[in-house]
């Protein structure tokens, strides 16, 4: 079990041992860091719970080939992801080494977004995604051409990565925005009280970034979990465990998962994606290359940004200039992801300033607590990213 997962000694351990005592809680919250290795350990918790056999990690089951595929009816899969650029990023590595391996991981990356489709997530909406089944079923004919049974032409193999690309832009885009809407968890909450067929009896909901829980979301979460069905796992991850409300917290296991040392996150850019050692500094540099972000430009504002919110005029910069890179960068509706990466950058900042004795950190707690409040507003109620982004200047710099 969890050969797949790169470093996360200590919980991959604790996992291990509670599946193989059939142990496993119904309802788990696995949290930490973006990259950190959650979403796969969900998949590999839902393998293992799901198999006809032992869990062996070579388990040949029926079961176990379709959680491979991730095909398995019994999973279903829900929440925000980054799914372009790790489709990308997939696509890449199979382009170097068309092996089996290559072919797993670009098709798993492309299911993890066309398994957001399921029917029981749309019923009762299915024509808000009627436009999207003829483009759903060519990217899945041309994925199952790819099913791994021998290396592939290198021109067929373009043509067809290219056609499955473009049906997953399309699809990507037409999701909705990074929250969870409480319709969605109604409609998985429906499923899991249907009674099971096939091999497995069980039932596996795996919800990603459960941060963007709207209120009424997590009340209606929080009823599914006082009350789980038998034979149930529910499976959230999240890389922001204080954002989820205190009921509904008390009901989840908690599995942390952590930052990745250099070492182990070498590991996962050379043996995952078959990158070249050191080329990256990190799996967010990494995945930032594939997203449609400019990682300068952000890092640039960032800068600015901070530099307009330190104490003191000796430091303070101007706002004026500031004011009219946030109008360059986030006038209109930019894409979800240069909002969610400043907002990264900004953290990621926050904690150098710490670090560097600048800040001290009833200040920085505070200032956290501010940008908190604005990322869900921006991702949970789709608030307009400069209006966000101003307030977030003016509010910081009111903080004591």
């Amino acid at each position: 079990m969890f050969e797949n997962i790169i470093g996360q000694q200590a919980t991959v351990a604790t996992l291990r041992q509670e599946l193989a005592e059939a142990r496993f809680p119904a309802a788990v919250l696995l949290h930490g860091p973006p990259y950190s290795g959650k979403l796969s350990a969900a998949l590999e918790i839902a393998r293992v719970l799901t198999c006809g056999e032992q869990g062996d990690w070579s388990c040949a089951c029926s079961s176990c080939r379709q959680q491979r595929l991730l095909v398995h009816p019994a999973t279903l899969l829900a929440g925000s992801r980054y799914f372009e650029a790790e489709i990308a990023a997939a696509a890449e590595s199979l382009r170097r080494v068309r092996k089996a391996a290559a072919q797993y991981l670009f098709i798993r990356a492309v299911r993890k977004l066309t398994r957001r489709f399921d029917p029981p997530l749309w019923e009762g909406e299915e024509s808000r995604i009627r436009p999207l089944a003829g483009t759903l079923a060519q990217v899945e004919e041309a994925l199952d051409a790819l099913i791994p049974d021998g290396e592939l032409e290198e021109k067929t193999l373009e043509r067809r990565l290219e056609a499955i690309i473009a049906g997953c832009r399309q699809l990507a885009r037409a999701l909705p925005a990074e929250n969870v809407p409480i319709h969605l968890i109604r409609r998985a909450s429906a499923w899991l009280h249907l009674t099971a067929t096939g091999e497995s009896p069980r039932r596996v909901l795996i919800l990603e970034n459960a941060e963007g829980l709207l209120e009424a979301s997590a009340n209606s979460l929080l009823k599914l979990l006082e009350e789980p069905p038998t034979d149930t796992f529910l499976i959230l991850t999240t890389v922001r465990r204080a954002a989820l409300i205190p009921t509904v917290l008390s009901r989840l296991r908690p599995y942390a998962f952590a930052d990745r040392s250099p070492a182990e996150t070498a590991e996962v850019l050379t043996r995952i994606f078959r990158e070249e050692a050191g080329e990256y500094p990190s799996l967010r540099e990494y995945f930032l290359h594939w997203r449609e972000v400019n990682p300068a430009e952000l890092e640039s504002l960032a800068q600015l940004f901070v530099g307009a919110i330190l104490p003191g005029r000796e430091e303070r910069g101007e706002t004026g200039p500031l004011l009219l890179k946030l109008a360059e960068v986030f006038a209109g509706r930019p894409g979800r992801d240069s909002v969610a990466t400043f907002f990264e950058e900004l953290t990621l900042r926050f904690g150098r300033l710490l670090r560097d004795g600048r800040v001290p950190p009833q200040r920085l707690e505070r200032w956290n607590a501010v940008l908190r409040r604005h990322q869900e507003a921006c991702a949970r109620y789709n608030q307009q990213p400069l209006l966000t982004m101003e307030s977030l200047l003016f509010s910081l710099r009111r903080v004591p």
